[in-house]
């Protein structure tokens, strides 16, 4: 099995660079965590001891995620809703120029609920209807795991459309905080992962190596799998050890 590249303190600082040339932004801990191609999240929390200072540590072109105090955030919402005229929702700050980006709010607060809560907004009667429609954990996994099924893929924010029926992202946001939140929480789990394995299994006939899961459908970055079970042998006894397959790779 490929040991995953262990990259330096230097070479995270250039990737987090790279990002922010290819987008245009700063990068979140869930930009990193959930696009291929960069360094696993994990190393920037062994090299940095979180991910907040390694953004720390980068000099960015563009204005630092850092540079927001939370009275700097609070008077940024407050100003949303006077030129609105609404409280904003994830998205809507998201999308709303000349504005904090969300990442800043959901390192402050933990949670677009406690933005919602903490900040003293005008209307406060909005506020109390933003979750009207309650949903239960369970609710919102299960909605998650049938679009999975839908789309071939685990799901992201875009993915979850209204009009099908689904609870819009902000909804799991409120709940959850950064979408790689709701990742860990409802895929990258053992209970998950072993289903998935097996249904690699039955598509090719024969135990999954660590390559077959970069070319299948639904992808899961094998470090997920690895970190989960502590290892991709581990994953392959736990599994499918009590089927009696031999010939592990």
């Amino acid at each position: 099995m490929e040991m995953p590249k262990i990259y330096t303190r230097q070479e995270l600082i250039d990737e987090l660079l790279r990002y922010e040339r290819k987008n245009g932004r700063i990068p979140t801990r869930d930009d990193i965590a959930s696009t291929r191609g960069y360094p696993p999240i994990r190393q920037y929390y062994r090299e940095f001891k979180g991910f907040k200072n390694a953004l720390m540590a980068t000099s960015f072109v563009t204005k630092q995620i850092i540079d927001y105090t939370r009275d700097i955030l609070i008077k940024e919402a407050l100003r949303y809703e006077e030129e609105f005229q609404k409280i904003p929702s994830y998205s809507g700050m998201q999308n709303a120029e000349g504005y904090p980006p969300t990442s800043a709010y959901l390192i402050e607060f933990g949670l677009w609920k406690n933005v919602l809560n903490e900040v003293p907004f005008k209307n406060q009667e909005e506020v109390k209807r933003r979750e009207i429609k309650v949903y239960s954990d369970q609710e919102l996994k299960d909605f998650l795991l049938k679009r999975y099924d839908e789309i071939g893929r685990i799901p992201e924010a875009d993915d979850l459309v209204v009009s099908l029926g689904y609870p819009c992202a902000d909804v799991y946001r409120t709940r959850y905080g950064l979408w790689s939140s709701i990742k860990e929480e409802v895929f990258y789990n053992k209970e998950w992962l072993t289903q998935y394995l097996l249904q690699v299994k039955e598509k090719l006939g024969r135990l999954p190596r660590c390559r077959d899961i970069k070319e299948y459908k639904g992808f899961v970055p094998v470090t997920i799998i690895e970190r989960v079970f502590g290892s991709w042998n581990n994953a392959m006894n736990e599994i499918f050890a009590q089927m009696n397959i031999c010939g592990m790779s």
